[in-house]
């Protein structure tokens, strides 16, 4: 087929004389999908070529005279090939695979003797003759299987046709067979007969052959059908469903009040609005079938496929329609708009989002992002509250399917809305206090589900293409957080904090909580909320328990009679627990929290239910894991009463593992006393208290530092020999003993009592600096006072109003002179010792009253 061809042909071949005849036809062309495609309805001349020229088959247009459809060589070697009565079918050089489909068969007929003579001189080269040699086309096209000519008495024989056909070849030969012979044309109008008669057996014939029609999963078929010419009466056929005799639907009353769908914008692209209203009605007669349950799978696979690629190109069209999107929010802001005119824009917005459900995430994302930079954040601060229920549910759905798949987004959004002042109120303030006040409890759950996929530090988008990384935080999560502790976590407590305290105790009656099916639920989410914010926020929600009496609010959840609401309180306290913090511990201890606990307990009866599991959970947890200060507090002050839970083991493992812990305490005071000996001297030689001297005796250190009780009962050590050594001026160690013949006999004791005594001053040393330890961890506030006395010495001391301690330093003095001349006379008394012991060997023993007077010098 050449532009020089096309030029050589008539005009019109029905208005000159002398021209070939024509014959009606319509052309078909087969599509990559293997789909005969209609390329129009005109009339077919078969043109005899001149001298030299080949013939030609010329197909003139029916609606324009002047313009030609098809102008196709007849090569002497192509393969044409009849089909039925009708068709003529070949193969282009192109590869193209072409069909003419002739109103009348004489007129096919006619035309197909031409062919033969045309090629060859004669010699038709046809499917089917043996004695012309064939070339092979370059694409084979299918065959057709034939379908007789729809009647009132062979509806049940085409039934049967279509219900054989099983196989996928079958299947395309019948579907090309009816597109060809516009084979609706031929059923549809029988509808109508049958309907006037009120001829019930023959509609539902006409019912089944619709239904073998759709079986065979032709798409390009059911687009024909759900065209305007042809959905009136296929939904007709439809209404007389055999399986249900007795009734009747009204499918093509609904399709005409609601086949158009209201644009709340125009949409100037004509091809997207059939592609709407073609969508709805793919949707419902999916409907249709599945209620029925005539369709099998390849059928509604083959629908589920037209519906997804229809909403693809419906969402990518309004995504990128800038304009449309401009106007579509303008209503929404206009305040001189209709409360009826923003509903409908809601819910068209709404309908836009449900269209993406398939789609993939970034397809998703990629749509709610656009809706958000046009409004869609302002379009909700009027739908959540909005008084009809289905508008609020339509936004939330938007709203929450938005957090799920960018939380970040979201997120960035409500904090540039919070920030700005131009918003009177921003929509995380509408989000809490819905959350709180909304009646709903399906409403409730969600709303609980966006604050906290909103308060997740570690949330991320998993969909969209913001968060590269998932373990990294976005920068404005901590802004959000600090914004909503600040503003709006009371908000969010405040249904508990409005609790009334009542005591809980052990014995006697409780005052039970009187709650709505409602309050109870949102006080579960409350403590299902706490248990997060434990959980994840650290430190912000540790200053929430410390600002407000929450242990206490919550703990008044177990006077309700409610077991869930119990059990979310427990579950509260329980997670407490867990963090294994001090701060926590010494909260439920101070609010009491055990006692109520073991009372929920108890009143359970030992019964096999999740209560009393939960219960013995946390006991146990608090034993496994040896919380050593829940373990005394629990056995201590609850003991007897958890000995007579004896039908299971934990309350006396409980008591088991406390005393464990006191054996394991004990032996460590021990050990500590031991440390504590050495360690005090290493600190005496490091430190003496702020003086410092070369030649200072620490045992005389410790006696001077001890107390009056200390100095009464104490004995000093003697000097090492090499301390002795370092030693220029011999310093010598006191005794207090008010009986100066006692000191004198101590000239007359030996070297072993002697070292006995040493020994035992040693060990009354050791005890008393271990008891005054002691006495400082057990009560601070004694060594805050130690602490105290301390610091007022020295500043005395600085005054001039205390006395310096004795040996204080080795500098010359005068008093240090007479002192030292004091100790020679002593040491005269003495008899000499042996030449192996040292001078300081001697002991010599003051009294108290000398030291004084030394002192006071």
């Amino acid at each position: 087929m050449t532009e020089e061809n096309k030029q050589k042909q008539p005009t019109s071949p029905i208005e000159q004389e002398g021209s070939p005849p024509a014959y009606r036809v319509k052309l078909y062309q087969l599509n990559q999908d293997t789909n005969w495609e209609d390329k129009g309805t005109g009339f077919c001349v078969y043109q005899v070529g001149r001298v030299g020229e080949p013939d030609q088959l010329i197909v003139h247009a029916e609606e324009k005279e002047d313009s030609i459809l098809l102008s196709s060589i007849v090569e002497k070697r192509r393969l044409y090939q009849r089909q039925q009565d009708t068709l003529i079918v070949w193969t282009e050089s192109d590869s193209s695979d072409l069909a003419l489909s002739f109103q009348d068969p004489a007129g096919c007929e006619e035309v197909w003797q031409c062919i033969g003579k045309g090629q060859d001189g004669g010699r038709s080269n046809i499917a089917g003759d043996d004695d012309s040699e064939v070339t092979p086309p370059a694409r084979q096209s299918p065959e057709m299987t034939s379908l007789p000519d729809p009647e009132l008495s062979n509806l049940k024989e085409i039934a049967d046709i279509f219900t054989a056909a099983n196989t996928l070849n079958e299947k395309d030969k019948i579907s090309t067979f009816i597109t060809i012979e516009n084979y609706f044309d031929k059923i549809l109008p029988m509808f109508e007969t049958c309907e006037d008669l009120e001829d019930i057996y023959d509609l539902h014939l006409l019912y089944k052959v619709i239904i073998g029609l759709l079986a065979l999963n032709d798409q390009g078929l059911i687009e024909q059908l759900l065209r305007d010419e042809y959905i009136i009466g296929f939904m007709g056929i439809l209404e007389y469903n055999p399986n249900t005799p007795g009734m009747k639907a009204k499918h093509r009353e609904f399709i005409k009040s609601h086949g158009n769908a209201k644009q709340v914008v125009d949409l100037a692209d004509e091809s997207i609005k059939r592609k709407i209203d073609q969508t709805f009605r793919l949707e419902y007669l999916q409907g249709i079938l599945q209620s029925g349950g005539d369709a099998d799978e390849g059928l509604l696979g083959v629908l589920n496929n037209m519906i997804f690629q229809n909403h693809a190109e419906i969402v990518n069209h309004i995504q990128n329609n800038h304009i449309f999107l401009g106007e579509l929010f303008q209503i929404v802001r206009n305040k001189d708009t209709t409360e009826e005119k923003r509903n409908e824009t809601i819910r068209f917005v709404h309908q836009l989002c449900a269209l993406t459900k398939q789609m993939q995430n970034s397809v998703r994302v990629s749509l709610y992002r656009s809706l958000a930079d046009y409004g869609l954040f302002d379009m909700m601060h009027f739908a959540l509250v909005d008084k009809e229920r289905s508008i609020r549910v339509a936004s939330l759905n938007i709203l929450a399917a938005f957090t799920d798949l960018d939380v970040n987004c979201v997120r960035s959004h409500l904090l540039l809305q919070s920030k700005d002042e131009r918003t009177t109120t921003p929509l995380i303030s509408t989000i809490v206090e819905q959350f709180a006040s909304d009646a709903h409890h399906d409403l409730k759950v969600q709303y609980f589900e966006i604050l906290r996929l909103l308060l997740d530090p570690s949330g991320n988008s998993p969909g969209g293409p913001m968060m590269s990384d998932p373990l990294k935080q976005a920068p404005e999560t901590d802004d959000f957080l600090q914004l909503f502790y600040d503003k709006y976590v009371k908000t969010v407590l405040n249904p508990i904090e409005k609790l009334e305290i009542k005591p809980i105790t052990l014995k006697g009656p409780i005052e039970p909580l009187v709650l709505t099916q409602d309050q109870a639920q949102l006080c579960l989410y409350i403590c299902e909320f706490l248990y997060f914010a434990i959980r994840n926020h650290g430190f912000r929600s540790k200053y929430i328990l410390l600002s407000s009496d929450i242990f206490t609010r919550v703990m008044q959840l177990y006077r309700s009679k409610y077991a869930y609401v119990k059990l979310g309180g427990l579950r509260f306290f329980r997670v407490c627990v867990s963090i294994c913090d001090e701060f926590y511990n010494r909260s439920l201890i101070k609010s009491n929290i055990f006692e109520a606990t073991i009372r929920v307990l108890l009143d359970t009866k030992g019964q096999d239910c999740l209560l009393n599991s939960a219960c013995l959970d946390l006991l146990e947890f608090i034993r496994k894991e040896n919380i050593k200060m829940l373990v005394n507090h629990l056995v201590t002050q609850f003991g007897t009463v958890l000995d007579t839970i004896t039908y299971i083991t934990t309350c006396q493992q409980l008591r088991e593992k406390h005393k464990e812990n006191m054996n394991t305490a004990a032996s460590s005071d021990d050990k500590m006393d031991e440390a504590a000996v050495s360690s005090d001297k290493a600190e005496k030689k490091d430190n003496h208290d702020g003086w410092s001297s070369s030649t200072v005796d620490y045992d005389e250190e410790e006696y001077f530092n001890g107390s009056d009780e200390e100095e009464t009962s104490s004995a000093t050590q003697i000097p090492s020999k090499s301390d002795t050594a370092k030693v220029k001026t011999p310093l010598v160690n006191y005794e207090d003993d008010e009986d100066e013949d006692e000191d004198l006999s101590v000239k007359d004791k030996s070297p072993e009592e002697k070292d006995k005594e040493k020994s035992e001053a040693m060990a009354m040393e050791s005890s008393n600096t271990s008891l005054k330890r002691k006495h400082r961890d057990e009560d601070p506030e004694l060594e805050e006072q130690e602490q105290d006395t301390a610091e007022t010495d020295a500043t005395k001391e600085k005054e001039g109003s205390l006395s310096p301690p004795p040996f204080k330093s080795r500098r010359r003095s005068i008093d240090d002179d007479e002192e030292e001349d004091v100790l020679a006379k002593r040491s005269a008394l003495s008899p000499s010792s042996s030449p192996r012991q040292s001078p300081l060997a001697k002991k010599i023993v003051i009294k108290t009253s000398t030291i004084e007077k030394m002192r006071t010098q």
